[in-house]
């Protein structure tokens, strides 16, 4: 747990010797989580020109210093803190990287949750007052922050949006931010330069669904695909070390089929860093594998630990295309 975990690290923070090489190393592994672990990720590949004037742009003035988000940065802010934030998104931070820069925005959601009310705790009053129902919900609110970050590259020309929360938020609030981030940087590209950010159509990582399937390095812990008999089929293993591929079930069936039509998959590898087993999951919705021109614009990019993990798990997408 995080407080056995705090007891460990405090001989070393408090150790002369080590303390500042610690404080570092803390604030690698912040930036590291913040920029790369648990990502919904859109990517558009853009001409060198425009990254450069993009970089520009956003090099211009763009971190907003007073916001309430930055003040602490990295720190997050405290619960009562991020109550009177805004929700409005704000570029907090910038950090550069060999070919190009990072850019890190704050912002707040609401997560709402909704429980029962057990009768019995509730005060005679109240229960008079309520009268008599089957049960009661409760619902909470609950803040949180989100750290969202750009990438604008150089070395291979191309503009991502990586989203935070992505295991608590549904795909449209996803959605929605990623169009408010991209709003931002076109209004600021448009203020800098007087011209439009023109930009090409998102990433399409369909293509990338059959070779991630069909190259046998790595893990497939889940796969939705369809069959030509319109069968619609969602295969999860229970142990993250189990791949679907060599489930006898999955192998009966894919030998009966000319095409698996498939729609989603969650393929994991060892990390090149040493650090777990960094993945990418490429979730949509079944129809998608029955349209004329099918397009998915948006990845999961899971369980990264560092730059070089979420690299690795790009150069196996993309290489897939």
């Amino acid at each position: 747990g995080w407080e056995e975990t705090i007891k460990k690290l405090e001989p070393i923070e408090r150790a002369h010797d080590t303390k500042e090489a610690f404080a570092a190393s803390i604030q690698k592994i912040h930036a590291d989580l913040t920029l790369y672990c648990d990502k919904a990720l859109r990517s558009y590949n853009i001409e060198e020109d425009v990254a450069y004037a993009l970089y520009a742009a956003l090099s211009d003035g763009f971190v907003e210093a007073d916001s309430p988000y930055a003040e602490g940065f990295p720190a997050p802010l405290n619960r009562e803190q991020l109550i009177s934030a805004p929700l409005e998104i704000s570029c907090v931070a910038s950090w550069p990287f060999e070919g190009g820069e990072n850019y890190l925005f704050c912002s707040k959601m609401y997560l709402t949750e909704r429980s029962e009310i057990p009768a019995d705790s509730l005060a005679d009053e109240a229960r008079e007052n309520l009268g008599t129902f089957d049960f009661l919900v409760g619902v909470r609110r609950t803040p949180v922050q989100l750290y969202d970050s750009v990438c604008v590259s150089f070395s291979e020309p191309r503009l991502e949006i990586r989203l935070d929360g992505i295991k608590r938020f549904n795909s449209d609030d996803t959605e929605k931010r990623l169009r408010r981030i991209l709003q931002i940087i076109q209004k600021r590209y448009r203020e800098v330069t007087g011209q439009q950010l023109t930009l090409p159509a998102p990433r399409n990582f369909f293509p990338a669904l059959q070779d991630l399937y069909s190259k046998p390095d790595g893990v497939i812990g889940e796969l939705g695909h369809l069959t030509d008999a319109a069968g619609i089929y969602k295969e999860k293993m229970r142990h993250k070390t189990r791949d679907v591929r060599t489930d006898p079930y999955h192998n009966g069936g894919a030998e009966a089929v000319v095409d698996l039509n498939i729609f989603s998959i969650s393929k994991h590898w060892p990390s090149p860093s040493g650090h777990g087993y960094p993945e990418v999951a490429i979730p949509a919705h079944f129809a998608v594998a029955s349209e004329q021109d099918p397009k998915i614009t948006v990845i999961h990019v899971l369980n990264c630990a560092s730059q070089e993990d979420y690299e690795f798990v790009m150069d196996k997408v993309i290489s897939e295309e």
